[in-house]
């Protein structure tokens, strides 16, 4: 992801980062196919089971192979294009001058207005500093979306048997039925959250000039009703809404929030910025 976020323009790191993180939600889906039809056998009267250990070996062995391939395959390939003026710097620079300037007696920005307008750096200026205050609000962001999608996606299975009729155990076919249809829905909606937001997030800022933290303040909220939604549900009808939208939230904020962190902090030191605000 870094990458493509280096070698990608600025006004399209919404596609660059959302189409290889949809993947990556879609991934659960795709390996739940492939062992539903390769390593499912029959077990008699228990009817079919996992092997697990076969599966395990497949998705290590699988996972590893693309990784070591791409090690040596992804080049940052910036030096072979030429170079595009930075439209956000070019604005902020216009600002200054017809307003004074920062540095000019008798400007019209003062101090407190001058180190607001370094939320938005150029990619020369990387650092990112704990101390920060916008460091520090967008952990806590990542943090609270991250933690309420991955509990319930870590929970669902044990949440559809809590709904289930009390004669039906985790070992009941229709509940393994409702629990790979739930994991479906979670890497279904989660990929189509990642790639919708990052082609969005991308037009609208570049025909509507709406701002890339718009998208994080959507996932946000998303989340935020599958969660209300969630505590109001009783039954496994209802727990499809709660599972779509929780997935849809998630994978919107995978794509938003990369992109927010490249946007405010600059595309050279982004892998190791997400990595200390994820």
């Amino acid at each position: 992801m870094g990458t493509n976020v280096r070698n990608w323009p600025a006004k399209h790191r919404g596609i660059a980062v959302g189409i290889p993180i949809g993947f990556l939600g879609l991934a659960a889906a795709i390996f739940a196919a492939i062992a539903s039809i390769f390593f499912y056998h029959s077990d008699g009267e228990s009817g079919r089971k996992l092997d697990v250990g076969s599966f395990l070996t497949f998705m290590g062995a699988t996972t590893a192979t693309i990784a070591f391939q791409a090690a040596f395959t992804l080049r940052d390939v910036r030096h072979l294009k030429p170079e595009e003026p930075n439209e956000t710097e070019d604005a902020t620079d216009e600002d200054v001058t017809d307003e004074g300037g920062i540095d000019e007696p008798g400007g019209a920005i003062d101090a407190t207005n001058s180190e607001q307008t370094t939320l938005l750096r150029s990619d020369d200026q990387h650092s990112t500093s704990l101390r920060q205050l916008d460091t520090l609000l967008l952990t806590g962001v990542i943090f609270a979306i991250g933690g309420a999608g991955l509990t319930y996606i870590n929970t669902v299975g044990a949440i559809i048997v809590a709904l289930s009729p009390p004669d039906q155990g985790a070992d009941s076919p229709s509940v393994q039925t409702a629990q790979k249809f739930h994991v479906a829905l979670l890497s279904v909606a989660s990929c189509s959250g990642r790639i919708v937001v990052g082609i969005l997030s991308d037009q609208f800022e570049r025909k509507f000039h709406i701002s890339r933290l718009f998208w994080p303040l959507c996932a946000i909220s998303l989340m935020l009703a599958a969660q209300v939604l969630g505590s109001l549900t009783g039954s496994l009808e209802r727990l499809v809404w709660v599972t779509g939208m929780t997935g849809a939230a998630y994978g919107a904020a995978n794509t938003a929030f990369p992109v927010v962190v490249a946007h405010l902090f600059g595309a050279d030191g982004f892998s190791t910025n997400w990595w200390v605000l994820e």
